[in-house]
């Protein structure tokens, strides 16, 4: 945010002090009565002399009596100024205006009064008088483009300081003020040249300092915002501004480490900043701070009910393996953002690490109510409909899947598993073969398994090669290629089927025994007899079945 502080408003009442000090000349001291000129130069030594209130007492008297009234409120406003009391100047200074409604410098000095009170509304319409008292007061419009600033009133504020600079264009106070009146107005290149120009002459300025940083932030300048802040930090250790700006520099340049490290201190300057405790829980989960990261999300949820806090906080519990308080803190994500599908995502997620298929099935199938063209919750929710064997349910899942994203193997080749499992081979070797033609190799195996259902042994070999030729085919696959090829008698392929099957599951006894009859018939007993003896070991059975 742009600040402009009152450190740029004064009071104009030298004047009154030059001319009580100076001795009265000509005719017009010839009138004043002394007693006039005894209360004023008493209540000046008095001030001098540190005993305001006392001269402030001779003021009153004097007053009282109806001497000199407008030189003495002028007087004890000034010096209710010098002493913060800003009441009793601006009583001073409208008792003044009653007396002497032209004065030169009441209106100014009231309209200071009334802004340090805070009540800017009044105070701009004693700029605005001044003003029409004095068009040459250039001090009296940058106190109004003040006002206005505060009062959120850019564009006025622009007229006033630039009424101020017509006058005197160096006039630094009012280059300033117009500089922050268009930042605020969203104009930041025009703000930037003005804050650069006076930097020069205020390089310890920490107001110019963390206005810069913030418009060069905006910008997305974070080399300059870096070196604006580390100005900054030198002057105000704990400026919240300078931390902001290093940890959104340090963010940008993806240096995460950094960034933690200042917002730490960041958060000790504004402990009740929700934006601080965020920035450090992103920050400490980029380095792996788990600890740290659960600990700032979960402050941050405690100052803001913000769903991508409670998202994050339930991502750092859950690599924590806190998997429980991961979905408790996903489930009151949902709640704040009913009509954010991330949150259910990730809800979903959970349940299924957990275990509690129903509830990330249901979860699910909210997700895609909510957005329908959700294509990674149409792919999940097909998984898990496969895995529990409602392969209709399944396939229509990855059918939506194709209608949103047609050329997407993964969701092709899945389609096709879930027609196989149903029994329609035909429309399942569709769907196998265009993911193989797009470069899914796994979907030769389901090929493979369509030609072995159909005793195509030379079609399932050939599709059961190139499924090999990239990972090792499951052993159900395996065996039962080996058995479509050892129907067709060729026992050589069966026996690399069988041994592949084995690999996979070196305890399926079924292989063991297959594997012994093929190679009993390519005239190797002696290995045949050890697989049989496997096999009868694991499957007694066996036994009775074969060898009775």
């Amino acid at each position: 945010m742009a600040e402009y502080t009152d450190q740029w408003l004064w009071f104009v009442d030298d004047e009154l002090i030059e001319k009580l000090a100076r001795p009265d000349e000509g005719p017009a001291a010839q009138n004043k009565r002394p007693a006039e000129v005894s209360a004023a130069g008493k209540a000046l030594e008095l001030h001098v002399a540190g005993k305001s209130k006392d001269a402030l007492e001779v003021i009153a008297r004097a007053v009282e009596q109806g001497q000199g009234l407008a030189d003495l409120y002028a007087m004890a406003g000034h010096i209710a100024i010098e002493t913060q009391q800003f009441d009793d100047a601006a009583k001073a200074y409208r008792n003044l205006l009653a007396v002497d409604p032209g004065h030169r410098t009441a209106h100014h000095n009231l309209g200071v009064c009334l802004e340090r009170l805070g009540q800017f509304e009044e105070a701009a319409g004693e700029f605005q008088q001044a003003l029409e008292v004095n068009p040459q007061a250039w001090f009296s419009a940058v106190a109004l483009g003040v006002c206005n600033l505060n009062l959120g009133r850019n564009e006025p504020a622009v007229t006033a300081f630039q009424s101020c600079l017509e006058q005197q264009p160096q006039n630094e106070k009012a280059q300033f003020g117009k500089a922050v009146a268009m930042h605020l107005l969203g104009n930041f290149d025009e703000a930037l040249d003005i804050y650069r120009k006076i930097l020069p002459n205020n390089a310890n300025n920490p107001e110019l300092l963390g206005n810069l940083v913030a418009i060069c932030v905006a910008k997305k300048d974070f080399s300059r915002a870096r070196e604006y802040s580390e100005r900054l930090l030198k002057l105000r250790p704990q400026s919240k501004v300078a931390l902001e700006g290093l940890v959104a520099a340090a963010m940008a340049r993806n240096d995460y480490k950094s960034s933690a490290q200042y917002g730490s201190q960041l958060v000790k300057v504004v402990p009740e900043s929700f934006e601080a405790w965020f920035n450090l829980g992103m920050a400490s989960q980029r380095v792996g701070r788990v600890e740290q990261a659960v600990q700032a999300y979960e402050r941050a949820t405690r100052l803001k009910q913000d769903a991508s806090a409670f998202t994050n906080l339930g991502l750092m519990l859950e690599q924590r393996g806190d998997l429980e308080g991961a979905r408790k803190v996903h489930e009151k994500a949902t709640s704040i953002a009913p009509e954010n599908p991330g949150p259910l995502w990730n809800l979903a997620l959970v349940y299924e690490k957990l275990g509690e298929a129903e509830g990330a099935e249901l979860t699910l199938e909210q997700l895609i109510e909510l957005r329908p063209d959700q294509r990674e919750g149409w792919f999940r929710l097909g998984v898990m409909r496969f895995a529990r064997a409602d392969y209709q349910a399944s396939f229509e899942a990855f059918a939506t899947c194709l209608k949103l994203q047609p050329e997407w193997p993964e969701a092709t080749l899945n389609a096709g598993l879930s027609r196989f499992r149903s029994g329609d081979h035909a429309g399942a070797r569709q769907y196998f073969e265009t993911a193989a033609g797009a470069g899914l190799n796994t979907a030769w195996a389901g090929l493979a398994a369509i030609s072995a259902a159909s005793d195509d042994a030379a079609a399932a070999m050939d599709h059961y090669q190139k499924a090999r030729a990239t990972a090792p085919p499951p052993a159900e696959l395996s065996f039962n290629v080996g058995l479509t090829l050892q129907k067709a008698g060729d026992h050589a392929d069966a026996a690399r089927c069988y041994t592949d099957a084995l690999e996979v599951s070196p305890e399926l006894p079924e292989a063991m025994l297959n594997l012994g009859h093929s190679l009993n018939a390519l005239g190797k007993t002696e290995e045949a007899n050890r697989f049989w003896a496997k096999a009868l070991a694991a499957k007694p059975e066996f036994a009775e079945q074969y060898f009775n």
